[in-house]
C-alpha cells in the first residue's frame, strides 16, 4: 500500500469534517473510495512546453466506487501536510 490504512482513515475524517456526505455530482453514488497514492499535479507557466518538477499541487483522490468519477483534494488545505 502506498497510503496506510490508518492514514486513508484521517483523510476520510478531514473530507467528513469539511463537506459532509459527499455525493457524487455525476452520478449521486455516495460510494467513494480514496486513490492509493498521494498525487502532485505541477503547475505549468505555459502550455507549449510541460516542465516537471517544481511548483505543485499536493492532493489526494477522492474516487466514485460506481462510475469512477474523481475528485482531488489539496493536502495542504486539508491539514495532511507533514
Amino acid at each position: 500500500l502506498m497510503i496506510k490504512e490508518s492514514d486513508k482513515q484521517i483523510i476520510l475524517k478531514k473530507l467528513a469534517e469539511r463537506i459532509g456526505v459527499y455525493k457524487c455530482p455525476i452520478c449521486h453514488s455516495s460510494s467513494f473510495t480514496i486513490a492509493d497514492g498521494y498525487l502532485a499535479n505541477t503547475l505549468q507557466d505555459n502550455l507549449n512546453s510541460i516542465q516537471l518538477g517544481g511548483t505543485f499541487l499536493p492532493s489526494v483522490a477522492l474516487v466514485c466506487t460506481n462510475c469512477g468519477f474523481t475528485s482531488l483534494h489539496n493536502t495542504k488545505i486539508l491539514g495532511l501536510d507533514k
